[in-house]
């Protein structure tokens, strides 16, 4: 068998070695589709997934989606603190909070930018390795890189949040190279970065005041040992 190894001779009748394979045994009509994925799935996996890790994706989407509302005039603690209770789960949590939040800053709305940024910003400060490490890997951060050197357009004060985040992360996370590196690039385009140590009114903050009331809410809950579901 060619499974063991052996290549039949041109002599040999493949049938019987071909009708062997479990892929190529015809099943009922009906259940035909199934089988072949079913195949498929062991001879090539589709996800490194298991499906126990995938049953959080619907709930971090809504809980995304609520978060970054365009209506919302500024961002809900309750939404926030549930993306991040659900961010904290497995890697697989990580990489579909970052792909989400790319879908949300890429749309164009302003204030949906505004929003996503605010969650990455509090991702990254409270969900732990997983999502730092992810988030470095991936396309998101390219397309932060797109904002910071104009390749993307956005609003003004959305490219300042956006070199903002990227220069403080540079400095403080400093585990994961891919931050200092997209800083560099980003140096070596001339972006206009601000001082770090200036005076507070020269850096964007949509939202004053927004970190304190979340930290207050943090501290009296227990979202890091008995993570809550999505808000009512």
């Amino acid at each position: 068998r060619w499974s063991e190894g052996r290549v039949p001779s041109t002599r040999e009748d493949p049938a019987p070695l071909f009708a062997s394979w479990p892929c190529l045994q015809t099943p009922p009509r009906s259940n035909q589709l199934a089988h072949a994925l079913a195949t498929l799935r062991q001879i090539w996996p589709f996800s490194k997934y298991t499906s126990e890790e995938k049953r959080v994706k619907p709930r971090l989407y809504a809980s995304i989606d609520r978060a970054t509302y365009e209506r919302l005039s500024a961002p809900n603690l309750a939404s926030n603190l549930n993306v991040i209770n659900t961010a904290l789960s497995p890697e697989y949590a990580s990489v579909k909070t970052c792909k989400r939040l790319g879908i949300k800053i890429r749309g164009g709305f302003q204030n949906v930018q505004v929003l996503s940024l605010h969650i990455l910003c509090l991702c990254v400060r409270h969900c732990g390795d997983a999502f730092l490490r992810t988030l470095g890997k991936s396309e998101l951060l390219k397309d932060l890189g797109r904002i910071g050197d104009r390749t993307m357009w956005t609003a003004t004060d959305i490219h300042r949040m956006v070199l903002h985040l990227l220069q403080e992360w540079a400095f403080e996370v400093k585990n994961y190279p891919d931050f200092q590196l997209m800083y560099n690039y980003l140096r070596s385009k001339n972006a206009p970065f601000e001082p770090r140590n200036g005076p507070i009114s020269t850096i964007f903050q949509p939202y004053p005041g927004i970190e304190e009331q979340l930290m207050q809410l943090q501290q009296g809950s227990v979202m890091a040992t008995n993570p809550v579901g999505a808000p009512e």
